[in-house]
């Protein structure tokens, strides 16, 4: 056949969508199912709301189109046509399964195909119930920042001594599932949003994690605010007390190092964050 659809319904996921009629390709990438959340020239996601046995579970789909010109791009840089971004983060999460993480779990995939060319498909993932990380950074007391952000450290500390190291882990890509009411070593933090890093095993080195680092509280300031010295201690304290590397870190050469790239990136971004927030980190 010249046009060809896959899909694929995960097992835990699949009696529930043959229950809603939700189980082809057609039906599930219709512009009709849910809601439109987000849309961009060649990519769209929708939430829609699935019933069954009495209760209501909430999912993303995330759909994109791949132009001519896109797989031109991509025969011209990789000499093999696009990889579709939803089939990119389908393997990502994976392999963040496989590392042990806390991430978004994937529902269905699907991919419709031309002389075996991916022309269009999507990724539909099941709604994380909880609270953004950054919501309740903006929100909460200093107490509560300290926190979070020695959990947010501890994650990176142990993304990197897995060799997860340039797939950043964004504020804008983690789900707090917790109460923060407790010890911080109880909050439990999911990662979403895994569109973009290599599916191999990166090795670490001091200055990759320093630069990694800054572009984390880079994204620190433009979407949520700027950070006091004390809590990016706070939060360099704990992510190399979980960095399990070959490689000896000191706590001393890696703030400089990380606040020197820091400084590099703030000139770059500084249009994008609000002139209130001020290089505290740079102090």
């Amino acid at each position: 056949m010249i046009i060809k659809d896959h899909l694929w319904i995960s097992d835990k996921y699949r009696e529930i969508f043959n229950c809603a009629s939700l189980n082809q390709f057609e039906i599930l990438y219709s512009e009709k199912l849910g809601q439109l959340i987000r849309q961009e020239s060649e990519k769209s996601i929708r939430y829609f709301e699935v019933h069954h046995n009495g209760s209501t579970s909430g999912y993303y789909i995330k759909k994109e189109n791949a132009t001519f010109v896109s797989h031109l791009k991509s025969l011209l840089r990789k000499l093999s046509f696009l990889k579709l971004n939803t089939q990119h983060e389908f393997d990502l999460i994976q392999l963040y399964k496989k590392k042990g993480f806390a991430v978004v779990e994937p529902v269905a995939l699907g991919e419709r195909r031309a002389f075996g060319i991916p022309i269009y498909g999507f990724l539909i993932q099941k709604e994380v119930v909880g609270h953004e990380f950054i919501d309740l950074m903006k929100e909460g007391s200093q107490e509560e920042r300290i926190k979070l952000l020695k959990a947010y450290g501890k994650l990176v500390g142990e993304l990197h001594s897995k060799g997860l190291i340039t797939s950043i882990v964004r504020v804008t890509d983690l789900i707090c599932v917790s109460s923060i009411d407790g010890s911080w070593e109880d909050i439990q933090l999911m990662v979403i949003d895994r569109e973009k890093g290599p599916l191999t095993i990166e090795q670490f080195s001091s200055a990759k994690g320093a630069s990694i680092l800054a572009s984390i509280l880079i994204r620190f300031f433009i979407y949520v605010d700027a950070p006091s010295a004390k809590e990016v201690r706070s939060f360099l304290r704990v992510y190399l007390k979980f960095l399990n590397v070959k490689e000896e870190i000191f706590f001393r050469e890696m703030f400089l190092d990380v606040k020197r790239q820091f400084k590099v990136l703030y000139r770059v971004y500084k249009n994008d964050i609000d002139p209130v927030h001020k290089e505290s980190i740079c102090a």
